[in-house]
């Protein structure tokens, strides 16, 4: 699979991804557009309010050309093992 095909999919399964370190933590980046030069990148952060239960999106799309992409994630994924009793109850 080339560059553009794994952009692609990653449009095409709506994937959490950072590019160029944009979209960790609590701003999800997904990409919307696969173009033949550049992609629509969107940064999305909602935060809820503790008292009121309201939720403030900020929402930014981004364009950047596949030229100035110089890494590509799916961000940090943590598994945990269970160890111990309860794993042997498995």
């Amino acid at each position: 699979m080339d560059f553009i095909g794994l952009l692609r999919s990653y449009m095409q399964d709506k994937t959490r991804v950072l590019v160029n370190g944009l979209g960790a933590g609590d701003i999800k980046g997904t990409i919307l557009a696969v173009h033949d030069d550049y992609i629509e990148f969107e940064l999305l952060n909602i935060q809820k309010e503790v008292k009121s239960g309201k939720e403030k999106i900020k929402r930014e799309v981004q364009y950047i050309p596949l030229t100035s992409i110089s890494s590509l994630s799916e961000g940090e994924n943590e598994k945990t093992n269970e160890t111990g009793l309860a794993a042997f109850c498995q």
